[in-house]
């Protein structure tokens, strides 16, 4: 995809108490752009 931005999150978070650290590799990328409406720029089309 053109558009899409890639990055790798460094992460603390705890389970049952314990604290853990993760890397995840995260893509975003623009979906079905919509604008001027309810949720306008989001994608989504809100009620």
């Amino acid at each position: 995809m053109p558009d899409a931005q890639t990055t790798l999150i460094r992460a603390l978070f705890t389970h049952n108490g314990q604290v853990g650290e993760g890397l995840f590799l995260v893509t975003v990328a623009p979906f079905a752009p919509f604008m001027n409406g309810p949720g306008g720029g989001t994608g989504i089309a809100g009620s």
